[in-house]
């Protein structure tokens, strides 16, 4: 049984990993398309 227990620890260190990347990764792609859409409104 200890090493079922064991082996279940690898979701608990990879579903927050993943989860900041996919977060970071949309964040970063709003602020790009953000900037183009601002300067078109302000008439740059």
């Amino acid at each position: 049984m200890n090493t079922e227990r064991r082996g279940t620890a690898w979701p608990w260190i990879l579903v927050p990993i993943c989860a900041l990347i996919v977060f970071f990764g949309l964040r970063s792609c709003k602020e790009t398309q953000a900037a183009p859409q601002t300067a078109a409104v302000a008439g740059l």
